[in-house]
C-alpha cells in the first residue's frame, strides 16, 4: 500500500494559464529546437500560423533551418483558417504533453489545417507530434 505522503502520484489532467502565449513558446523554443533537431524534420523552415479558437489574433511562428526565429501574433481579418486551427483547450494539452495530437484528430472535427480537406495535413501533423509529444508532467507536490 502507498503511503499517503509519497511523491509518486497518477496522472493528471491539470488547468493551465499563460498570461502571453507568445512569450511563453518564445522561453521554451530551446526545447523545441532540441527536439526538431533530434527528428526526421530537423532543419525545418517555414512560417506556421495557429488559430487558437478563444483569440481574435493568430500565432505566428517562424522556423529557419530548424530554429524559431520569431513567434508574433497577427491580426486575423475575416477570421480565415490558418495553417493550424484548433481550440485553446486543445493546444495546451498538447503544449503540456498531457495528450498527442492523434488523440484529438479522431473525435474532433475542429482540430485540423486549412487544405481544403478534413483533419490536420501530414506536415503540421508531423510538425505537432515532433514538437509536442506526449509525455508525463513532473508538478512538484510540497509534502
Amino acid at each position: 500500500m502507498k503511503s499517503c505522503y509519497s511523491r509518486s502520484r497518477p496522472a493528471e489532467q491539470n488547468y493551465y494559464r499563460i498570461a502571453d502565449m507568445s512569450a511563453f513558446l518564445l522561453r521554451i523554443a530551446p526545447v523545441l529546437e532540441q527536439r526538431l533537431a533530434g527528428s526526421y524534420i530537423c532543419g525545418y523552415t517555414r512560417s506556421v500560423t495557429l488559430q487558437l479558437f478563444e483569440y481574435k489574433k493568430v500565432l505566428k511562428i517562424r522556423f529557419h533551418q530548424g530554429r524559431i526565429l520569431d513567434i508574433t501574433w497577427q491580426d486575423n481579418p475575416d477570421y480565415l483558417f490558418q495553417d493550424i486551427h484548433k481550440p485553446l483547450e486543445y493546444f495546451m494539452h498538447l503544449l503540456f504533453g498531457q495528450h498527442d495530437i492523434e488523440d484529438y484528430l479522431m473525435y474532433y472535427r475542429e482540430v485540423g489545417s486549412w487544405n481544403d480537406d478534413s483533419g490536420l495535413n501530414n506536415e503540421m501533423r508531423i510538425l505537432l507530434k515532433v514538437l509536442f509529444p506526449k509525455k508525463p508532467s513532473h508538478i512538484n507536490h510540497p509534502l
